[in-house]
């Protein structure tokens, strides 16, 4: 019978995983594109154009990139995994939002 190496655990000594913190700031940039074009398209009375559309759009990417990376800080061992959970959240629920205008749009 072969004997598995244990690792010791521990839940306060953990650092945060670096792609979590990426996915987390990742996720405030995209709500904070995603709020700029909202509030460019009312200040132009609906008019933004080009400038709301880009900002959606580079929120859109900010998302997915923050999503991908999220998901791959949970391969971190001996990490603590809370800003992996939360910018995988947060962008997921980013991408849930537009996804819902789209289809309510449609």
């Amino acid at each position: 019978m072969v004997r598995r190496k244990r690792r010791p655990h521990s839940l306060f000594n953990k650092k945060n995983s670096k792609q979590g913190r990426i996915s987390f700031v990742l996720a405030l940039l995209s709500l904070v594109c995603f709020v700029a074009a909202v509030a460019y398209s009312f200040v132009k009375s609906g008019k933004g154009g080009g400038v709301t559309g880009w900002l959606g759009a580079l929120s859109l990417v900010l998302s997915l990139g923050g999503f991908i990376v999220g998901l791959t800080g949970f391969s971190d061992r001996d990490k603590d995994l809370f800003y992996s959970w939360l910018g995988s959240i947060l962008n997921a629920v980013i991408w849930l939002m537009y996804a819902g205008m789209y289809l309510a749009y449609l």
